[in-house]
């Protein structure tokens, strides 16, 4: 059952995310900006690739790769940190929002 609630809160985080619906992704993209790049300590972060039924420890989004102009399935990479402090980086599959019926 806890596994259950698990994957599905996964789920709904990751497309949270890709919708642009969620505040704190917002409030990071605009921290990078103001910051070209990703932080030198967070570039040192091995990358971990997600798969189904992983599991995740996420305490705080550090920083998200911005996909907003990209209207195609593309690899996104979240930086973050666990329960412990740990910074981690992770990346998974997105589909970007720079589609438009325009």
């Amino acid at each position: 059952m806890k596994r259950t609630i698990r994957v599905a809160s996964l789920i709904a985080a990751i497309s949270l995310v890709g919708a642009g619906g969620l505040a704190h992704a917002g409030q990071t993209q605009l921290k990078q900006d103001m910051q070209p790049g990703i932080p030198s300590h967070l570039e040192q972060i091995p990358v971990e690739t997600y798969y189904y039924g992983m599991k995740l420890d996420i305490a705080r989004v550090l920083a998200i790769s911005d996909t907003s102009q990209v209207c195609d399935v593309v690899p996104s990479v979240m930086h973050y940190e666990d329960s412990e402090g740990k910074l981690r980086a992770l990346e998974y599959l997105i589909h970007g929002g720079g589609c438009s019926d325009n």
